[in-house]
């Protein structure tokens, strides 16, 4: 399925998605009224297989921290619109570095390495919330 104009009009089935421990949290609903399905799969080419998707909507930072530019402004931003007991909700990118890593098949070895190296780039604690596979 090739990506083509986002539509606005409520067209089904529509959905969104967003990084998760072990893979990628798929929420979406097949048409008005439906009740709203989840999932987690392993990778992103399954959510793509899944189904002949309207409209999908794929949470994924922008631009990535680096040694010139410890945190995005825009996260910056975001965070000072937000109460304070809100802020944390604002996900902080790790740097481009942290991401580039090779995966590790678990979550608990890839997780401390790209901390470690998201500290050294930037010179602040993590982001990483949680290193995994890419697709």
């Amino acid at each position: 399925m090739t990506p083509g104009p986002v539509k606005t009009d409520g067209s089904y089935p529509c959905g969104g998605v967003d990084g998760a421990r072990g893979g990628w949290a798929l929420a979406w609903r097949e048409g008005p009224g439906e009740r709203v399905r989840t999932r987690l799969l392993p990778d992103a080419l399954s959510v793509w297989r899944l189904r002949p998707w309207v409209s999908l909507w794929w949470d994924q930072p922008i631009g990535l921290p680096h040694p010139g530019l410890p945190r995005r402004q825009a996260d910056l931003l975001a965070r000072q619109q937000l109460p304070a007991r809100l802020r944390s909700r604002v996900f902080l990118a790790p740097c481009r570095a942290a991401v580039e890593l090779p995966p590790e098949p678990d979550w608990r070895i890839g997780h401390p390495k790209a901390s470690a190296l998201h500290r050294r780039v930037t010179g602040l604690g993590p982001p990483p919330a949680g290193h995994r596979p890419r697709p």
